[in-house]
């Protein structure tokens, strides 16, 4: 199984991100505010979105003859991201990194447009010796 972390982009990105990632196959969608992310969202609005979203991904794994949609979730910021994903105990993936075979599940973490900001690089992280 393949999880992203996906940096929150701007205007109407996100819902062809959603559709083209649950056409591939991920089992699981984390949607993550990042330091560089422009969108910002209260508790409401992170309600409101993930319902518009899980629809928009259900009608992609119906459009692609999947039997389940991807699980959505929420990360507040780019730590909370990051500790989720060790807490989940499966290899990961950084955008600069080169993408190897995926042998059971694997999480891979993207932010938004313009990268990382300074304060949230993560030193590449090996699960079985800790980062």
């Amino acid at each position: 199984t393949l999880t992203l972390y996906q940096g929150l982009p701007r205007g109407k990105r996100f819902p062809l991100i959603l559709q083209k990632a649950t056409e591939l196959g991920v089992a699981r969608i984390v949607a993550v505010s990042t330091a560089r992310s422009q969108v910002r969202l209260d508790a409401r609005a992170r309600a409101d979105k993930l319902e518009h979203w899980a629809r928009i991904t259900a009608e992609a794994a119906e459009q692609c003859l999947r039997s389940t949609p991807p699980e959505l979730t929420m990360a507040a910021s780019w730590e909370a991201a990051l500790a989720d994903w060790r807490a989940s105990g499966v290899p990961g993936l950084l955008p600069d990194e080169t993408l190897a075979i995926c042998e059971q599940s694997d999480a891979v973490l993207l932010g938004a447009l313009g990268g990382r900001s300074g304060q949230t690089q993560p030193r590449r992280c090996d699960l079985s010796r800790g980062c």
